[in-house]
């Protein structure tokens, strides 16, 4: 008794047929109603919202870093309307941001200062009607008390005396310790110089900060337009003894808006460049058998799904996110394969069969193979929803709907013009003017002879008898090995992480204000919080002691800076008690008392002005008999790359976790970081689920483990090669170019399950003419697809934006290497399989 493993491709076959006998004989409903359907969830487009919360969509909303960041958001919450700290950022505000580099060696000169204090004043005087109101700056800005004022003014009146070095300035900070009164220049001054003493000598670079108050939404919609308008007048200022750069969050946004809109009319340039070659490569030469129609309908249903799928999902509240712009670009580019796929398998039916059951035929032959490459491109990004990543997500939910519709439209849509076009062609009428052809009988055609794709025969007899000569293989299996060594090579210089810039155009303000922000300001750029989320009586000096030692292990770490930098209260605190003024001031207080203790910190330390700002770094209890929380401030120092910063936070994360005081970390830069810290494991994670995935699937439609195992290897030979080149190409490993993978991932099956199956239904016992019989069938449609894969993402290639050359590159590459492989390399190690291992053929064997 024979078992048959293939049933479900038999029964799936059967239904298919079946469906493509019931379009041929009425393909008007399945080509109106999609139509239909497209235009009624096409309107769902006017409730398209975007989301450009950039932060939250590039940082994994299940690390540490994200964690932390809602742990200290929630305990230490900052109200930019009255306590605003410029030092303690918990989230990403909005605000204004100058970055001001001298044209000669130091900004610390008395033109140089001018220049700077005109922008504060022109900023502090600006006006703008909002709401019909005059607005000035210090309406909208973020308070503790009064407005951020930026410390470098405060040298403004001595500047002269500085100049002449009769004056000197402590850099990072100035501190008086009698008085707590401190002057802090690391927010200001960078690409410094000092001396042994850390007296200040010069500053190459200044920025200049002011935020804005978001907390109070009615300020909103002022703040955009004060902004907009403010950066609009002050980038056409010249200055003689400066270059500034100014930028702010609102015009961040902006400028991706603009890019975007830059980038969405192009699709029309792409879908008209991608049409005309489907149409032109449906010709042939027989105006009989020409289907140009067809090439235009396989670019409609493409535009019909993502139309479906995009109005579908906004009208079910789904927000956009920019790089689905990309979108309509790979739909177009990559699934109308399987169009070239069923019009292949057309045209390898009987012209004196009926329309109907040359469809049936058709569906049976060619929708298995287009079945399982959508299913597997579709189970992609479905496991691409899984990840944690907003961004990533998002992307995958739109993608894989879309894809699940273009294979519906692909049936029914584009089945019912493939079978309207059967009719035309069974009645000899001409595709443009529809009349009649004279002189062209069907019924007196030839079976095979006038039936044959020109293009077909050019790859069953012409490249096929060349690849079935043995030095060919060899040479194929040679060139294979080395492309393989190769893109392994390539991986050695994988860059991991996410550079900011790769988001704007290399020629934009935002560009240029981040490369100098890296280029000054890598002494100290930005401040990490140590918090300690525990109940702990610090008056116990064993405590005392024990939260010393942990921030002295931080502090020790080769880019965190020094000790007297960092902001601890408790540190702070104490001087205070053992300073002459507490003999007055807490001559009542017995400190080594938890409440005494307590009661002083509150009524008498946290009043003295300069220790104000320790009020929002303690958390008490309810009736203030306790400290449940507390936090320090430590900053970075010599952030020089992005190596050193990832380096940075993989060492800040061991101490935490090591340390004797449970503590929580947290930086604004910290979530975005984090990622390339992920991203590494969620790929390779993600490499093993999808590879056993579309194991099981091929396994299933194709019950014959010799084909499996083939596929199985030119696709991870097709991704390693893939991932190799990017690099290689000057591709990082990021957000971006993950969410292309996980499409490689799906695209990477589909030339290689066309061929594989079509070599598996040949009934030839040699296998050299089961490689011509093979690329007879979907050689051609191969390399239609990979033309108009590439047509379809070549604009991307000129955009001066990286995100959108990562997906041409990405996309071109994988096309080829899996064009090259499908065509070339597969049949040669099908037909090396099946001589070695088989005595029947592949698809004999399969039916045992």
């Amino acid at each position: 008794m024979k078992i048959r493993y293939d049933i479900i491709q038999i029964k799936l076959s059967s239904c298919l047929e079946k469906l493509g006998k019931i379009i041929g004989h009425k393909p008007a409903p399945f080509v109106i109603i999609p139509i239909i359907i497209s235009i009624i969830l096409g309107t769902g487009i006017v409730r398209m919202k975007y989301d450009r919360e950039f932060f939250k969509l590039f940082s994994s909303e299940t690390s540490k870093s994200v964690k932390n960041k809602n742990i200290v958001e929630s305990l230490f919450p900052i109200n930019t309307s009255k306590n605003f700290d410029i030092f303690r950022p918990v989230k990403e505000g909005a605000g204004l941001y100058f970055l001001a580099v001298s044209n000669e060696e130091s900004l610390l000169t008395e033109s140089a200062l001018n220049e700077l204090e005109t922008i504060d004043k022109t900023i502090n005087n600006f006006t703008i009607i909002c709401n019909d109101q005059i607005i000035y700056y210090r309406n909208i800005c973020a308070k503790n008390i009064n407005c951020f004022e930026n410390p470098i003014f405060k040298l403004k009146p001595k500047i002269k005396d500085f100049e002449q070095g009769n004056y000197k300035v402590k850099y990072p900070i100035d501190i008086d310790l009698f008085t707590y009164a401190y002057t802090r220049y690391i927010v200001n001054l960078g690409g410094v110089t000092v001396d042994e003493n850390r007296y200040l000598k010069s500053a190459k670079a200044v920025r200049l900060l002011y935020p804005f108050d978001e907390d109070n939404i009615t300020k909103v919609d002022c703040i955009k337009k004060f902004e907009k308008k403010f950066l609009a007048y002050i980038n056409e200022v010249k200055f003689q003894h400066i270059v500034v750069s100014a930028e702010g969050k609102w015009s961040l946004i902006s400028e991706i808006i603009e890019f975007t809109k830059r980038l969405f009319p192009l699709t029309s340039v792409v879908f008209v460049t991608v049409l005309l070659f489907s149409a032109f490569t449906c010709m042939t030469n027989s105006w009989i058998r020409s289907k140009p129609w067809l090439g235009v309908a396989s670019c409609v249903s493409a535009l019909l799904s993502t139309v479906t799928s995009f109005g579908f999902l906004f009208y079910c509240g789904m927000k956009n996110i920019d790089i689905n712009v990309t979108l309509p670009y790979l739909i177009l580019a990559i699934e109308i394969d399987d169009a070239y796929v069923l019009i292949s398998a057309w045209r390898r039916t009987s012209a004196r069969m009926k329309v109907y059951e040359r469809m049936g035929e058709t569906f049976k032959k060619a929708a298995v193979s287009v079945t399982i490459t959508t299913l597997t491109s579709l189970l992609s990004f479905c496991i691409g929803i899984t990840i944690s990543f907003p961004a990533i997500r998002t992307f995958c939910i739109f993608a894989s709907l879309s894809i699940f519709v273009n294979y519906i439209y692909q049936i029914t849509f584009f089945g019912g013009w493939m079978a309207i076009s059967g009719l035309r062609e069974e009645h000899n009428l001409n595709p443009f003017t529809l009349r009649k052809v004279k002189g062209y009988d069907n019924l007196r055609l030839k079976d095979k002879e006038e039936e044959e794709d020109p293009m077909a025969k050019i790859f069953k007899y012409k490249i096929g008898e060349f690849i079935c000569l043995k030095p060919t293989k060899i040479f194929i299996i040679i060139v294979s090995i080395i492309n393989f060594f190769v893109g392994i090579w390539g991986t050695k210089y994988l860059v991991v992480g996410m550079d900011l810039t790769n988001f704007f155009k290399s020629d934009s303000n935002v560009t240029s204000l981040i490369e100098n922000t890296y280029k000054y300001f890598t002494e100290y750029p930005y401040p990490i919080s140590i918090v300690i989320n525990k109940q702990l009586d610090y008056s116990n000096k064993t405590i005392q002691e024990s939260v010393e030692d942990m921030l002295k292990k931080f502090e020790s770490h080769p880019h965190t800076s020094e000790e007297f930098i960092t902001l601890s209260w408790l540190k702070y605190y104490k001087i205070f008690i053992n300073s002459p003024v507490s003999i007055f001031s807490l001559n009542h207080y017995d400190l080594s008392k938890k409440q005494d203790f307590i009661d002083g910190l509150r009524n008498i330390f946290l009043n003295i002005p300069p220790a104000r700002q320790f009020r929002n770094d303690i958390i008490f209890n309810d009736n203030f008999t306790e400290i449940i929380a507390s936090r320090y401030i430590i900053a970075c120092k010599n952030i020089v790359n992005r190596q050193t910063e990832l380096q940075l936070l993989k060492d800040m994360q061991t101490i935490a976790e090591q340390s004797e005081i449970p503590v929580l970390l947290h930086s604004f830069s910290f979530p975005v970081l984090e990622h390339a810290l992920l991203i590494q494991d969620i790929v390779f994670q993600l490499a093993w689920v999808l590879s056993i995935i579309a194991i099981v699937i091929l396994f299933i439609f194709i019950p014959n483990i010799i084909s499996v195992v083939c596929i199985s290897f030119v696709i991870v030979k097709s991704l390693c090669e893939t991932i190799g080149y990017m690099s290689l190409w000057n591709v990082h490993l990021d957000m971006i170019s993950v969410i292309l993978l996980i499409l490689s991932s799906g695209f990477s099956i589909n030339y290689p399950t066309h061929v594989s199956f079509a070599f598996m239904l040949t009934k030839n016992k040699n296998p050299n003419e089961s490689i011509k019989e093979s690329l007879y069938e979907v050689g051609w449609p191969i390399l239609q697809g990979s033309i108009s894969t590439i047509l379809g993402v070549a604009i991307l290639a000129f955009q001066s934006s990286y995100v959108f050359g990562v997906f041409f590159k990405i996309v071109f590459l994988i096309t080829i290497e899996t064009a090259f492989n499908a065509i070339f390399l597969l049949p040669v190690i099908l037909s090396f399989v099946s001589n070695w291992c088989c005595k029947e053929p592949i698809y004999q064997s399969s039916k045992k």
